[in-house]
């Protein structure tokens, strides 16, 4: 077998022309969408949430939404799912079955005694090995006896036991990676043979299905109702002691020779018989809830942490670190004896309805073990042909490949027709996410004559119904928008209901299908790359992507709707660095009234860098009678920022660990835990008074954090606005607050409140449409500086108010301030009065001024005075007073 080569470093691309910029107006305030709430794309029954490495990704990093996931697995009967992944049809199946019942295959020796080490097992870890000698077994007794199984297609695939040794992370993820354990695996036999240690220490690219054990209780006494009702001869003692002499084995079993030591035991494992999963592992001794400790007193502690929530974890961590080699993945999970089947795409996980039992139904049960020997390649998730292996690789003698360097696909170039072949080379990202568009890009070459820049191939899984990347930057390029990405080749390679999913039977209105799409477009460089040792032209990239998310909205009607670190990248013009915003797989139309015009049935986006608000929307979205909220511009603007200071505290060199340690706990709270854990982390940032001072910004950046800080003011100062205004202003801009003029005046320290951090006070004071009067707890509009259109403060409609009478109405709200100090933490409550207003017709207004209230102690003047303190008048009022 060949050796697979090793990805080379990139090289940088050459420098290329600059192009002319082009400032945008701001958009006319009537022009703005209808405020009112509306239900965004679709329902929530697929959460796919992508997430990045920022911090090691733990059980309880990850799980919160491998098990959402879980949760929504579509569920079809036992038989349909080994039809369609395993191409186990009935017919065969009840051959299978007859001809094991009939050859007694329950009555060899070395599956006797596998199956009594499995069901006398008293520690769970203590079950692995005799699940692995049992499968191997099965497979040795089916080869060349079993009708149609003269060879198996991967000649020398093994279960084996895998726990406690840890899979080996990628280097991409280095340190940061995930730490898992898989029970057993299904490899080829090869890895154990050329492994020169005593522990074997797997790839995720050698796995071919994973299963997750869970020990419940004790088995002896199913073990004892199989041996009665299958006539078997005594082999145990009532303590569940094996006897040292052995009863010869029935003349009607199958004459197979004896496997002798499994090929799956093979390894040594120094913590076997420890009991503890993961006892030796110091990252899950920060989480001890989740490992697995037994007794053997005690039924009731064999179980702990939920296997189906850990094979998930395992289907993740194959879809993320096999760089793009897999379509799908398959795995099972075991509780006591019953074993369910699960099958993992891009396009969400479908699993049995049903368990069968390894005791009660071992004729079925083997019958499926065979199965699974008898795949090929492309039943184990090789990638479709249409992406072809090498011709000095070819499958199956070399699956599963490592990378799919040298792979090949041909596409056409849309303006000549010709045929272009790509020869991928090395890789360059894959995305962490299971359901989902699954990212992953790599270098390539190709034999196109026209073609001479260096170039990237992007491959992921697109909901049919989107619209397609390329159409979209075509779309803002037309339209004047800038800083986009140069794409040359693009194609549909595969769609997901042409393979095991059309077997499935799955036409439910809740799936979704999806299409394998491959673009080609210029190679550029990844920020990291250019913040690795200075952060100084943080400030440029936000100036210009805030002109790009601009123009985008305004220009081309599109919002890009995933604003994260790896979707902004950079290329060097004549000396100078300009910024490109990349990857328009999530990005929607809008209407003219600021709606997506295509509706997808999935809520996606990268964790960390979401705005508070659509978190909020997807931890609430199951509530029943929750109303959706509409993805706008300044939640991409609210996703800048984190993208700010998530290089500023993390991408600079830090001398300490425990330095580094800190910095990285704090974005560990953008996607650690549930979501609204994650939402109410964000919002401390803005709720309190010394929000900004909580960031912990390393030395090398100190210099930017005056920037950062006016940058924090805008979103500081928009909850506010939420808080006090609720749903009286426009929720495109808030009242203007959140925009690009906004944006740009509060980051060059022109903006009058900029250069503090608010109190409530403060903002009252400073805000240019907003008075606080000293001395009272009440906040007015102005009526001498408010202007619609000066503010930025528009009707939900879209059209000015500042012509319109209004009536003043007035509620309480509470707004909270915290303030950390070394000697103690204090709480400062203050009771607002918010005015809402609402139109009232010229007649009314003259039929309820002739009206009087009767009042007791009548004083004309404090009256007046007191009305004036409370309310808001407009100039055509103030005017006809002043006559």
């Amino acid at each position: 077998m060949p050796k697979k080569s090793k990805p080379q470093p990139r090289q940088q691309p050459p420098e290329s022309e600059p192009q002319p910029r082009e400032q945008s107006p701001e958009p006319d305030p009537k022009s703005l969408p209808d405020g009112g709430e509306v239900s965004r794309e679709g329902t929530p029954l697929n959460m796919s949430l992508e997430s990045i490495l920022t911090v090691e990704h733990t059980n309880d990093t990850v799980h919160p939404y491998i098990r959402r996931d879980v949760q929504h697995a579509e569920q079809v009967s036992f038989d349909v799912w080994i039809a369609a992944v395993l191409k186990l049809d009935n017919s065969k199946l009840k051959s299978w079955i007859q001809y094991i019942k009939q050859h007694r295959w329950h009555e060899d020796s070395d599956i006797q005694n596998s199956l009594a080490r499995f069901a006398t097992a008293e520690k769970e870890t203590a079950r692995y090995e005799p699940l692995a000698d049992l499968s191997n077994r099965i497979l040795d007794m089916a080869r060349g006896h079993l009708p149609g199984v003269k060879s198996y297609p991967i000649d020398d695939i093994t279960m084996t036991r895998n726990d406690p040794s840890a899979l080996n992370r990628i280097p991409e993820h280095g340190p940061l990676g995930a730490v898992r354990k898989p029970d057993l695996l299904l490899v080829r036999g090869e890895k154990l043979e050329t492994s020169g240690s005593k522990i074997v220490k797997f790839d995720w690219t050698d796995v071919l299905k994973f299963s997750e054990v869970k020990a419940f209780q004790l088995l002896s006494d199913a073990y004892e109702q199989l041996k009665r009702d299958r006539r078997l001869p005594e082999t145990l003692k009532a303590g569940g002691k094996r006897k040292s002499r052995r009863k010869p084995q029935s003349e009607k079993v199958a004459q197979v020779p004896a496997a002798g030591p499994s090929r799956g035991s093979a390894q040594t494992h120094p913590n076997a018989s420890s009991g503890s999963k993961r006892g030796h592992d110091p990252e899950d001794l920060e989480h001890a809830g989740t490992s697995k400790r037994h007794s053997p007193e005690s039924s009731e502690s064999l179980v702990t942490a939920d296997g189906k929530v850990q094979a998930g974890g395992y289907a993740l961590e194959v879809a993320a670190c096999t760089y793009g080699t897999r379509l799908f993945c398959l795995g099972e999970v075991i509780e006591d004896d019953k074993v369910s089947l699960w099958y993992y795409d891009a396009a969400g996980i479908v699993r049995t309805q049903e368990t069968i039992s390894i005791i009660q139904d071992f004729e079925k049960y083997a019958a499926v073990v065979v199965a699974f020997g008898c795949c090929d390649p492309y039943q184990f998730g090789a990638l479709p042909p249409v992406i072809r292996p090498p011709l000095s690789s070819p499958y199956p003698e070399n699956f599963p490949p490592r990378t799919l360097k040298g792979y090949s696909l041909e596409m056409t170039m849309p303006k000549t027709n010709e045929r272009v072949t790509l020869t991928l080379q090395d890789h360059i990202f894959t995305q962490y996410s299971l359901v989902g568009r699954r990212t992953f890009l790599y270098a390539i070459k190709t034999n196109s004559k026209t073609l001479k820049k260096p170039l990237i191939a992007k491959f992921s899984y697109q909901v049919t119904a989107r619209r397609a990347e390329q159409e979209l930057v075509e779309i803002a390029r037309k339209a004047g928008v800038e800083h986009l990405p140069e794409v040359h080749l693009w194609g549909d390679l595969w769609d997901m209901s042409e393979g095991v999913r059309a077997a499935f039977h799955i036409k439910s209105e809740d799936y979704e299908d999806r299409v394998l799409r491959g673009l080609v477009y210029s190679k550029y460089l990844p920020l990291k790359e250019l913040f690795s040792e200075s952060c100084d032209l943080l400030p440029d990239m936000i100036d210009q992507m805030v002109d790009c998310l601009h123009d985008l909205r305004y220009k081309a009607n599109i919002l890009h709707r995933d604003i994260s670190c790896n979707n902004i990248m950079y290329e060097k013009r004549r000396g100078k660095i300009r910024f490109i915003l990349i990857d328009f797989d999530f990005a929607s139309v809008l209407d003219l009234k600021g709606l997506p015009v295509i509706r997808s049935k999935d809520r996606t986006g990268t964790l960390p860098f979401m705005a508070i608000e659509l978190i909020e929307d997807m931890a609430n979205s199951e509530k029943e009678g929750y109303k959706r909220i509409t993805h706008r511009l300044l939640h991409d603007f609210e996703s800048l920022f984190y993208v700010a200071v998530w290089y500023i505290v993390t991408i600079p060199p830090i001398g300490s660990n425990a330095k580094e340690r800190t910095y990285r706990t704090y974005i560990r709270q953008w996607e650690h835990g549930t979501l609204g854990q994650v939402a109410n982390e964000k919002t401390r940032l803005f709720c309190y008074e010394d929000g900004f001072e909580r960031i912990p910004i390393p030395t090398q950046c100190k210099t930017l954090a005056p920037w950062l800080e006016r940058f924090w003011s805008v979103f500081r100062m928009a909850f506010l606005v939420k808080t006090i205004y609720c749903k009286k202003v426009d929720k495109e801009t808030l009242g203007g607050i959140v925009c690009r003029s906004a944006i740009k005046q509060a980051l060059a320290g022109q903006s009058k409140p900029s250069d503090s951090v608010w109190s409530l006070e403060q903002f009252m004071s400073a805000h240019p449409y907003l008075t606080y009067k000293a001395g009272t707890s009440s906040a007015v509009m102005n009526s001498d500086e408010y202007n619609g259109h000066a503010s930025g403060l528009h009707r939900e409609d879209g059209s000015d108010a500042s012509d319109e009478d209004v009536e003043p109405s007035t509620t309480e709200v509470v707004v909270k301030q915290r303030r950390n100090t070394r000697k103690a933490i204090t709480t400062k409550t203050t009771t607002v009065k918010r005015t809402t207003t609402k139109k009232v017709s010229s007649a009314r207004k003259i039929t309820e001024a002739k009206k009087t209230t009767p009042v007791k102690k009548p004083i004309p003047r404090v009256t007046k005075k007191t009305v004036t303190a409370r309310t808001m008048t407009t100039r055509s009022m103030v005017k006809s007073k002043k006559a």
